[in-house]
C-alpha cells in the first residue's frame, strides 16, 4: 500500500517527536554532545585537517537531525536554536581549518658539512683559547692543547679529527668517553665547565680518571696533567663540546680559575659550529 502524503508526515512528526524527547532527556546523548564538542575545539587549536573534517562531518549530520527533528511537535524552540547554533559553530570552525590549512610539519634545520673554513675557523680559537690559557698559568704554549668533542652514538663522545690544536697522537684521537665518565662526560652530562687535574702514578697503575674506562685512560698523552671542559653550548645544532688541556703541571686554583677566560672563546666556537655537522 502507498502512503498518502499526509500519512507519511504523520508518520515522520511521531518519529522526530520520539527522537527529540530521546536527545532532550538521555543523558548519554548529552554527554556525546559534549565530546562533540571537545573534538571540535582541540581540532580548532591543534589545526589538525583530520578532527576538522570529523567535526564537519558530524557538524552536518547535526543541521540534518535538527531538520528533522524540528517537525517533532514536542521539541522545544530554545532546545532547536541551541542545538543549531552548536552545530554551525562546528560546520563553521572546521571549515576555517581546513581552508587555513593544518597545522605545518615541523623541519628540521639542515646541517652544512664541515668545510675548510670552518675547520680555520675553529682551529685558529682553539688556538687563541690555548694560548691565553698558557701565558695565565705561565706554561709553554706549545704544552697547551685544545680539541672539540661530539658525540659519537647513543651514549659516548669523539674527538673530531680536523678541530684539535696541537694533538697528532692517532691512538689519542681515537678516545672514546661515555657520557658522565671523564671530565668531558662529566661536563656534558652537568651542563657546566668541569677542570680537573690527574696523578700521572695513576695512569700509570691503570686507575680510572672520574670513572673513565682504563681501555679509555691509556689512550691518553702519558704527559696529561689537567684538563678544562667546556659543556655543549645551548645555542649549538648539533651540541658539542670542548676541552683545553695541558702537558705541564699547575696548581689546582690556577686551573680552576681558566674556567672564565674560556667563555669567550666558547661563544665563538658556538657561532662558528652552529648548524654544522660533526659526524
Amino acid at each position: 500500500m502507498v502512503l498518502d502524503s499526509t500519512s507519511g508526515l504523520d508518520i515522520l512528526r511521531s518519529i522526530a517527536d520520539t527522537l527529540a524527547k530521546s536527545v532532550a532527556g538521555n543523558a548519554v546523548l548529552a554527554a556525546l554532545v559534549l565530546v562533540v564538542l571537545v573534538v571540535f575545539v582541540i581540532a580548532f587549536l591543534s589545526k589538525q585537517q583530520t578532527l576538522a573534517m570529523a567535526a564537519l562531518v558530524v557538524g552536518v549530520i547535526a543541521i540534518l537531525l535538527l531538520a528533522g527533528l524540528s517537525v517533532g511537535a514536542s521539541l522545544p524552540i530554545w532546545y532547536g536554536v541551541l542545538l543549531g547554533f552548536i552545530a554551525l559553530l562546528i560546520v563553521a570552525g572546521a571549515v576555517i581549518v581546513l581552508v587555513h590549512g593544518g597545522a605545518k610539519p615541523t623541519v628540521s634545520p639542515t646541517l652544512r658539512p664541515l668545510d675548510d673554513a670552518t675547520i680555520f675557523a675553529v682551529t685558529a680559537t682553539l688556538k687563541g683559547a690555548a694560548d691565553e690559557v698558557a701565558e695565565f698559568l705561565n706554561v709553554p704554549s706549545e704544552r697547551v692543547r685544545a680539541n672539540v668533542f661530539a658525540k659519537r652514538g647513543v651514549r659516548s663522545l669523539q674527538i673530531v679529527p680536523r678541530l684539535t690544536w696541537q694533538m697528532n697522537d692517532p691512538i689519542e684521537l681515537k678516545i672514546r668517553i661515555p657520557i658522565g665518565k671523564g671530565v668531558v662526560g662529566k661536563a656534558w652530562e652537568l651542563g657546566k665547565p668541569t677542570p680537573a687535574r690527574f696523578d700521572p702514578q695513576a695512569r700509570r697503575e691503570g686507575w680510572a680518571w672520574l670513572g673513565l674506562p682504563k681501555r679509555e685512560a691509556m689512550k691518553a698523552n702519558k704527559d696529561l696533567r689537567w684538563v678544562v671542559a667546556m659543556p655543549p653550548t645551548p645555542q649549538g645544532t648539533p651540541s658539542f663540546a670542548w676541552t683545553v688541556d695541558g702537558l705541564e703541571d699547575a696548581p689546582d686554583a690556577k686551573v680552576d680559575a681558566t674556567v672564565p677566560k674560556l667563555l669567550f672563546w666558547a661563544l665563538a666556537l658556538d657561532k662558528y659550529l652552529s648548524g654544522v655537522t660533526l659526524a
